[in-house]
């Protein structure tokens, strides 16, 4: 039980990063929410083509279109 505690509390200390992660980006576009959130998805998709091949863009498109049903 432990184990699944320490995860769970993981995994809300990453979504509260992502927040604020999110609202940096957010204000960094003058509060234009969608623009902000678009920058910090370019990001990410930028990020997943630089780990040497083991992803791509198209594979965290296809896994995120999956998670959100």
């Amino acid at each position: 039980m432990a184990m699944a505690a320490d995860t769970f509390k993981a995994r809300q200390q990453l979504h509260g990063d992502l927040a604020e992660l999110a609202s940096r980006y957010i204000e960094h576009h003058q509060g234009r929410e969608l623009d902000g959130l678009a920058a910090l998805g370019e990001d990410l998709l930028k990020l997943a083509d630089c780990t040497e091949g083991r992803t791509s863009w198209l594979s965290l498109l296809t896994r995120l279109q999956r998670l959100s049903g």
